[in-house]
């Protein structure tokens, strides 16, 4: 389980562009799946310059909970790994793997939200390894808010249209233990952009029970569409 919440600051959960001369062969998407698109992202790890990655999309799929993810492979890997995405109409997810065959899915997006919209997602994962003795299985409850929708951001220079911003305000586990109240995990920000995808991913997770601090950004610095 703490493997799987550190990982939700790589994530996904997560992609996105910074160059402006690349059309979209996938319109009004904010997440272009089209194999080959790929995009680079600066990195800090707790305020530290971790090395950049790329991600780009592949071929592959993963069949996951009965959806159909496209796989995006990072580059260097490690220490990064390959991503999972999927779009559903105007939804919009990723995943964080638990174990090898378990994945919690997240809905990072919902396209036709309006400012101030929340949703959330509620997922049990079984056969987890946490720091509490005889507890296998823990129900995770993710609150989600748009905060931005149209408008710019501005990045290292350069300024991105048709922004959608969107803060994950809540992460909490509970387990079925007498007297154990849900496990208050963090908080994570996404911005997206029209026809581009992720723009940036920042996460603040802590638990003390869960041994996690992990305080992670990923700013876009480059990108192309195919």
């Amino acid at each position: 389980m703490k493997k799987a919440l550190i990982l939700l600051s790589a994530t996904a959960i997560v992609f996105s562009s910074c160059k402006k001369d690349g059309g979209s062969s996938t319109p009004e998407t904010y997440l272009p799946t089209t194999v080959g698109t790929n995009w680079k992202y600066k990195v800090q790890n707790g305020g530290t310059a971790g090395p950049d990655v790329t991600y780009t999309m592949s071929s592959l799929t993963n069949n996951i909970n009965g959806n159909s993810y496209n796989v995006a492979t990072a580059a260097p890997n490690p220490p990064y790994g390959n991503r999972n995405f999927r779009q559903d109409g105007n939804d919009y997810w990723t995943t964080i793997s638990v174990s090898p065959t378990t994945y919690l899915e997240l809905k990072i997006l919902k396209a036709d939200a309006n400012v101030n919209d929340t949703w959330t997602t509620t997922q049990t994962l079984t056969g987890l390894t946490l720091p509490i003795p005889g507890v296998t299985t823990a129900t995770v409850t993710v609150n989600y808010k748009m905060t931005q929708k149209g408008g710019t951001y501005t990045y290292s220079g350069v300024t991105y249209n048709d922004v959608i911003k969107v803060d994950i305000t809540s992460i909490s586990a509970a387990v079925a233990v007498p007297g154990v109240p849900p496990l208050s995990i963090g908080t994570a920000n996404f911005i997206f952009a029209k026809n581009i995808g992720l723009l940036k991913l920042a996460s603040n997770l802590s638990n003390a029970t869960l041994s996690l601090n992990q305080n992670d950004s990923y700013d876009l610095i480059a990108y192309e569409i195919k």
